[in-house]
């Protein structure tokens, strides 16, 4: 039995540029690194907002490492996905607006699965700078992203508004005939699903989601977060962030952000006419992210995110069949250096 690679794509991570100008300013490979000094306690005497203000020109390198596990009855699999990328910021407008360019460089995964307590272990690996990978069918969805120039527009909040440029991507995939040869609304169905799993879920793991109001003396804000869990059901959690403190470094001061997620599952409404009874359904998860007041983003930030779900399924009327679900996903982000690029 083979596992949809589907499962490793649960979260990711991307990013591009495509600027072959040579750096003007001298490259910065300490981004983000904790100078092993005390933090400072943060007071919040006035009103205070959190944004990100990226200069524009600047040229993130940057990687994500996940590692994803699955056990859902009998069936257990584990990913470990590590993303290679570029990001490259274009320009922001007057309402703080941030428009990217983004491309993956290289990718690398590794998937084990087994049924049971056998010690049949089926191993999966992809990587992108082998050639025989490339050509594995398989991997058809990562192999076309590679290399592939994308746009992102994101909100001074971090809230993923807009990407385009999947369209090459997807020729990449069908053909150039058999692409040309779909509706407008086939195309732009696939692009969209191209955006989502390769794109819209990967920056929403680096753009953690700032407070809209400014902060008070709590120096907390949270934010719902809904989640569709396919294909029965759907999450629905708070993430609650507080500004923990400021660790200055050489030429930097880093705001050190905490959160912790709390929240239950639901059956997607459809679901609960066709006999699907849930009985327990949890999530659950924290982070920490690194906030540069230099280069105005986040260069680090690590997610652990935990479902729990526990169903009864029935098939058929004189039938019912026990579901068992457990999801863990952790994630780590880091811009390994960054550097200027001329406009």
């Amino acid at each position: 039995m083979y596992v949809p690679l589907a499962i490793a794509l649960l979260v990711l991570m991307v990013g591009c540029s495509t600027n072959q100008q040579k750096p003007l300013e001298l490259r910065d490979t300490t981004i983000g690194q904790p100078s092993g000094g005390n933090a400072e306690p943060i007071t919040i005497r006035d009103s205070f907002r959190l944004r990100y203000n990226p200069t524009s020109g600047i040229e993130l390198n940057c990687v994500l490492e996940q590692n994803e596990t699955l056990d859902q009855d009998s069936l257990h699999v584990r990913v470990q996905t590590v993303w290679y990328f570029t990001q490259a910021v274009e320009r922001r407008e007057p309402n703080g607006r941030i428009h990217m360019r983004m491309r993956y460089d290289s990718i690398r995964l590794e998937q084990h699965y087994w049924q049971g307590d056998s010690a049949a272990v089926q191993v999966v690996r992809y990587n992108s700078a082998r050639q025989a990978d490339r050509q594995d069918e398989r991997f058809d969805m990562l192999t076309a992203a590679i290399g592939k120039e994308v746009r992102a527009a994101i909100s001074a909040l971090g809230a993923v508004e807009e990407i385009t440029g999947t369209g090459q991507i997807l020729r990449a995939l069908l053909g150039g005939a058999r692409a040309d040869s779909l509706t407008q609304d086939q195309r732009q169905r696939l692009e969209r699903q191209l955006e989502a799993e390769l794109y819209a879920q990967a920056l929403a793991q680096q753009f953690l989601l700032l407070p809209e109001s400014p902060l008070d003396s709590s120096r907390s804000w949270s934010r719902s977060i809904p989640q569709q869990i396919p294909p029965l059901f759907v999450a629905t959690a708070k993430a609650t962030y507080r500004l923990d403190s400021l660790e200055r470094t050489k030429g930097d001061s880093l705001l050190l952000i905490s959160a912790v997620l709390d929240g239950k599952i639901q059956l997607v409404p459809e679901v609960e006419k066709q006999g699907v009874v849930l009985r327990t359904g949890t999530v659950r998860g924290a982070a920490q992210g690194t906030l540069s007041m230099h280069y105005g983003l986040m260069v680090r930030r690590s997610n652990t995110v935990e479902y729990a779900i526990a169903a009864e399924v029935s098939p058929r009327k004189s039938s019912r069949e026990q579901l068992r679900q457990y999801r863990r996903s952790v994630s780590e982000f880091r811009v390994q250096s960054v550097q200027m690029r001329q406009q």
